[in-house]
């Protein structure tokens, strides 16, 4: 937790350079940045050092992974009996849909990361059934699809029929421990589904899962 004066008083002791001084500042502002969007814009310039892209090439493409819905929606088209390896097709088969050049990109990176591969075939397949985030600098860009996906999650009232969605919620009062009960049962109940999601066959459409449990009054003092 270093304010301005004492970074520049490191640097001085450390002698660093200039890129390695920038690059320090950027971990030590990532590390105490306020909201999402401040962590995404320092691990962003971290990112973009020469050194740092030498000493750990993926982690830009996982960054990049994460920043737009659409690249994790096509990792898990992929998987369908129904994928062409086509982008016109593969765009016109998201809802909203996004462009050709869009979903060129997604496959590319997707490749990069060994997140998909090509099987003895030539089909392209997922390389793994289940993805983690990767590091902090990575990371940083996980909450932007938490928040593209919340906004889909709004938008799929009006786009689909009931039938097609589940939206409840459930407002009540809970203590600490309580509290605590219901992330430990939401959790077990995301591996349920990446269980279920695992084992399943004849895969033919692609959904979205969000779990939102948030205070919406202040903590007692």
């Amino acid at each position: 937790n270093l304010s301005e004066d004492s970074i520049e008083k490191c640097l001085q002791a450390l002698k660093l350079g200039v890129e390695e001084a920038r690059h320090f500042r950027n971990l030590v502002l990532l590390n105490q940045a306020g909201n999402a969007e401040e962590r995404r814009h320092y691990a962003k310039q971290i990112i973009q050092s020469r050194a740092f892209r030498k000493l750990h090439p993926i982690t830009q493409a996982q960054f990049e992974y994460h920043s737009e819905w659409h690249r994790v929606a096509i990792r898990e088209l992929v998987a369908l009996d129904s994928f062409r390896e086509d982008p016109d097709w593969i765009a016109q088969a998201l809802v909203p849909s996004i462009t050709p050049a869009e979903a060129r990109k997604a496959i590319d990176l997707l490749q990069t990361l060994k997140m998909i591969e090509r099987d003895a075939n030539g089909r392209l397949r997922q390389a793994q059934s289940v993805v983690s985030a990767g590091d902090e600098v990575a990371m940083a860009s996980v909450t932007r699809f938490h928040q593209q996906m919340i906004k889909k999650g709004a938008e799929s009232i009006e786009l689909f029929a009931q039938a097609e969605r589940e939206i409840s919620s459930v407002t009540i009062g809970l203590s600490k421990k309580g509290a605590l009960q219901i992330k430990t049962l939401i959790q077990a109940f995301r591996r349920e589904l990446l269980a279920i999601a695992e084992n399943d066959q004849g895969l033919d459409r692609i959904y979205q899962a969000n779990f939102q449990f948030f205070p919406l009054s202040k903590e007692k003092s």
